[in-house]
């Protein structure tokens, strides 16, 4: 099957996975995460956005989809898509980190997960809401990091999806 052009491993090709994936790891130090405090509320903020760039990029990649589609802004974290991407893409990352990153908790009264956190952070935002930052960050962030340690494996790994689609008659 034909790869969308999003697929092809440029780093100059705007909007390709490649470019977004590349993308995160500068970011993190434009944003000079690692200066912050440690579990800090910003260090988690940040670390957050990249492991949700690489959650919609992994089930992008894996569901063969163009990039534009992935990263759409009504696009949202898919836990059961990225466990299996993740798994076929022999990420480091577990199930149950993907499930402590980017479980929906809406219905219970003290979040744990980063996506819920994260969600309750931007829709009301307050001191309540850092302080479940500040009780989980020490779990999470690390978590984070590993996940986007992880952007090495991905980007093998659309380079050999790439490779196979143009040899392919």
């Amino acid at each position: 099957m034909a790869l969308d052009r999003s697929f092809e491993p440029d780093p100059e090709l705007k909007g390709s996975y490649y470019r977004r994936l590349e993308d995160i790891p500068l970011a993190l130090a434009k944003f000079d995460v690692t200066a912050l405090p440690t579990n800090s509320p910003a260090q988690f903020v940040a670390y957050y956005f990249g492991a949700e760039k690489l959650a919609k990029a992994i089930v992008g990649i894996d569901l063969n989809q163009p990039a534009p589609g992935a990263f759409h802004h009504r696009m949202g974290v898919r836990l059961p898509e990225s466990k299996s991407s993740a798994r076929k893409m022999k990420l480091t990352i577990s199930e149950a980190e993907l499930d402590a990153l980017f479980e929906h908790q809406s219905r219970l009264p003290l979040p744990s997960s980063a996506i819920t956190i994260r969600n309750r952070l931007s829709h009301d935002f307050g001191p309540t809401q850092v302080s479940h930052i500040r009780q989980h960050a020490p779990r999470l962030v690390p978590i984070m990091v590993k996940f986007i340690g992880d952007i090495e494996l991905v980007l093998k790994h659309l380079r050999t999806l790439w490779t196979a689609s143009q040899t392919r008659p």
